[in-house]
């Protein structure tokens, strides 16, 4: 059963302190006991353009939605889930409907209240 502690939320906000940049400002939260969310509130870059101007990105294909982000984008992206996934594990079954997780994780910019802002 997907379940995020305090102490994951601890070193996965450790890890992301050292891989995001300075320049951006983000957020990390626990969504219902068993979910990580990182969101970006304020970049030099539009990643909602590169992400095709949707809000939230697919962690599991983001690759093909990230295909006109410049390749350190596209490096420090791939960091930010691995830091996402900290400890993370996935013994699920999908021909069986059987779905086992350390916990789930989810990447937006910005929130229904308030919009991603591009500033330097």
């Amino acid at each position: 059963m997907a379940f995020v502690s305090k102490e994951l939320k601890a070193t996965v906000h450790a890890k992301l302190k050292t891989i995001i940049p300075k320049t951006w400002k983000w957020s990390l939260a626990v969504r219902n006991h068993s979910q990580l969310v990182l969101t970006v509130s304020k970049a030099p870059v539009d990643l909602v353009a590169l992400n095709n101007g949707r809000n939230e990105l697919n962690v599991y294909h983001f690759v093909e939605h990230l295909a006109k982000a410049p390749a350190e984008i596209k490096t420090l992206i791939i960091d930010i889930i691995a830091a996402l996934n900290t400890d993370n594990y996935n013994r699920s079954d999908y021909m069986s409907d059987y779905f086992d997780v350390g916990h789930y994780i989810s990447l937006q910019f910005g929130k229904w209240d308030k919009p991603f802002i591009v500033a330097d």
